[in-house]
Order: structure tokens, then C-alpha cells, then sequence
């Protein structure tokens, strides 16, 4: 679990992360709540808000390392925010270009400090894949994605996201960048870790078919090991299939990853009120 806040002098600017949680069983993170005036929005997910961005469409700046399939990936789910905008605001929420966004360093991993090549305003999207280098930065290993955020007062200004293309399987680089982007756009987790509060549901107890449950904006993704299609227990795959899950084969034995291909009522929801601030 990641989760700080700090306040920058003498600019009063509020940095934080966000992270999302790769998991084999159910794990939860933590993420900055900000409070907005939602009227439509469910009361236990008044406080699920973080600063919004407030110019759109915004401009990412998407690491050209990222590969052909990984850019169609990252592709399809700004695909699925900008039509969502469209039938907001009646625009995109997204442009994104791929380009070269130069190196981080372990000392330099703050949402207000990183270096910007377009500015003090800027919205990055940089790829990782070296083990060695994303552990330099403190993350484990069962963390393959982490927002970055600078805010000053309720204006999000700055952030980079960053993603560990080693840590993830394929099939999930859109449902990561997906929830990624929810965080840019001013969402928070559709619950918050442990037993929450009345203005923010807690993650605890929360049955998989929960509607918080199966937003893209849900703090945790799995990955499991399922039987064999040799094995008579093959047919658990349905019922992983069920829960949000697709079949690869890895190493020989068959796997199964959760997937979140489209956004959910929560996360419509949400996003429809940051959208029309």
C-alpha cells in the first residue's frame, strides 16, 4: 500500500500518490479524498473525489517506449473516457501523442517536482519494465501502476502515471490505464480501504458483484493460477471468467486475469459530475 500527502511551500500545493494493487487475492490501497458537491452522486461517495482537472481535452504525453500493441491498448481506453465526455460536455476528455518523456530518477518521484518538458501543467504517461529500476523507486513488485499527482488549491496541474508493463499481463494494460485515467480526470477509488465512513464506502466486505466492486476504479486487479485443461477441475475457469476474468496461457499452465473493458455505473457516475464542474 502507498499513500502520502504533503504540502509544498511556498506554493501550497498538495502532492500524492495513488496506486492500484496487481493481486493473487484481494488486496486494497489507499487514495487523497477531496470533497465536491455531487447531487447525483451516492452518499457514501461524496468524499471519492480528488482534485479534478479542469481544461479539456487534456493533453497526454504518452512514452513512446510504450509498443505498438501497448499504444493501442492505452488507445482504446482513452477511447472509452472520450465517448463518455461526448456525451457530457459534448467533447473529448483525452488527446494523447507518444513521444519521449525523458527519465525519472528515484529521488525525483513528486508529483509537483518532476521535471515537465511542456511547462508547469503537463500529464504524462511513462513506461517501465526493469524490476530493478521500478524497485529503486520503492514500489513492490505487486504494484504495476502508480499516479502521481500536483494539485494547487482544487486544480489538478500536474501528473505523471507510471507503469510497469514487466509487472502486468497484456490483457490488462487497458483496464490499468482505464483506471489510471480516472484519477486524472478527479476520481478517486470507488471505496476506500478498511471499514470507510458514511461519505465513503469501505472497501471491507464488499462482494464481488458489488457495483463498487466491479468499477474500473477499484483499487485492485487479480491475476490466478487456474487448473489445467487436462485437470478435472478445469471447469473453475468459468467461474473466474464470471468475475471479471480472462484466460492466457503463461509458462505452460493456464492463467487468468480480471479485465475491465468498459465503465461501470460508479465510475459513469463520478465522472459525469467532475465533467460538469
Amino acid at each position: 500500500m502507498r499513500f502520502f500527502l504533503t504540502q509544498a511551500a511556498p506554493r501550497l500545493v498538495n502532492r500524492f500518490s495513488c496506486v492500484l494493487i496487481l493481486v493473487s487475492s484481494f488486496a486494497l490501497t489507499g487514495c487523497a479524498k477531496f470533497g465536491l458537491d455531487c447531487p447525483n452522486v451516492a452518499t457514501d461517495q461524496k468524499s471519492s473525489f480528488m482534485a479534478p482537472a479542469r481544461e479539456f481535452p487534456l493533453q497526454i504525453r504518452a512514452d513512446d517506449r510504450f509498443t505498438e500493441t501497448e499504444r493501442e491498448s492505452i488507445r482504446q481506453a482513452v477511447a472509452l473516457w472520450n465517448e463518455h465526455g461526448q456525451r457530457v460536455m459534448g467533447q473529448d476528455v483525452f488527446a494523447v501523442q507518444f513521444a519521449p518523456v525523458g527519465t525519472l530518477a528515484g529521488d525525483k518521484l513528486d508529483g509537483c517536482g518532476l521535471a515537465d518538458r511542456e511547462g508547469s501543467r503537463g500529464f504524462v504517461l511513462w513506461r517501465e519494465d526493469a524490476s530493478s529500476q521500478w524497485s529503486s523507486f520503492g514500489f513492490e513488485s505487486r504494484t504495476p501502476a502508480i499516479t502521481l499527482r500536483c494539485h494547487a488549491g482544487e486544480d489538478l496541474i500536474k501528473q505523471t502515471v507510471l507503469i510497469n508493463t514487466g509487472l502486468i499481463q497484456p490483457v490488462q494494460l487497458s483496464s490499468i490505464v482505464l483506471h489510471e485515467l480516472g484519477h486524472t480526470i478527479g476520481l478517486g477509488h470507488s471505496c476506500v480501504e478498511g471499514s470507510g465512513a458514511d461519505s465513503y464506502k469501505g472497501c471491507t466486505g464488499i462482494n464481488r458483484e458489488h457495483p463498487y466492486r466491479i468499477a474500473v476504479m477499484y483499487p485492485s486487479l487479480w491475476v490466478r493460477s487456474v487448473p489445467s485443461a487436462t485437470s478435472p477441475d478445469f471447469d473453475q475457469i468459468d467461474g473466474y471468467l464470471k468475475s471479471g476474468g480472462t484466460v492466457f496461457a503463461t509458462s505452460g499452465s493456464v492463467a487468468t486475469a480480471e479485465v475491465k473493458s468498459s465503465l461501470r455505473d460508479n465510475d459513469l457516475e463520478r465522472a459525469s459530475c467532475v465533467l460538469s464542474l
